[in-house]
């Protein structure tokens, strides 16, 4: 799951229809509405602070917390093998971004070629399972 850190600007943005994305999830922008992403989007509008509503397009609203430069979030990573652990060489290296059967976002250590995000940080120690990290989507690939 991802979230943010520190102060951060938020929107309150209208749903596409039948979203069921989980609080944490990357959300994109799809015909004017908030989206969860698929694989590898090519731009990212943030992280959904709450749960989406499944209903009609535009009938609810979607607080997002918005992947801009001044915006730092947590997630956790994962990956094959030590992948799957936390490293101090993983902080300034760029990674992807996966979903997992559950709809559960990570950083992506598996992934080094369609790169979204930029660790900046360990925020659990090196060696940790799943640990977290601080990090920051790429300008690349951000609608701000």
């Amino acid at each position: 799951m991802f979230y943010p850190v520190g102060e951060y600007e938020a929107r309150m943005l209208k749903e596409a229809a039948s979203q069921t994305f989980k609080k944490g999830a990357i959300v994109v922008y799809s015909s004017g509405y908030v989206a969860e992403a698929g694989s590898d989007p090519s731009y990212i509008l943030g992280v959904a602070l709450n749960a989406g509503h499944n209903g009609a397009a535009g009938a609810y609203k979607t607080l997002v917390a918005l992947a801009h430069d001044s915006n730092t979030f947590v997630a956790n990573v994962k990956g094959t093998g030590n992948a799957n652990k936390t490293a101090q060489s993983d902080v300034g290296a760029a990674y992807g971004i996966v979903s997992d059967t559950n709809g559960e976002w990570f950083v992506d250590k598996d992934d080094t070629t369609n790169v979204r995000v930029r660790i900046i940080d360990l925020v659990d120690p090196g060696g940790t399972d799943n640990g977290k990290v601080l990090v920051k989507f790429l300008s690349a690939n951000r609608y701000f």
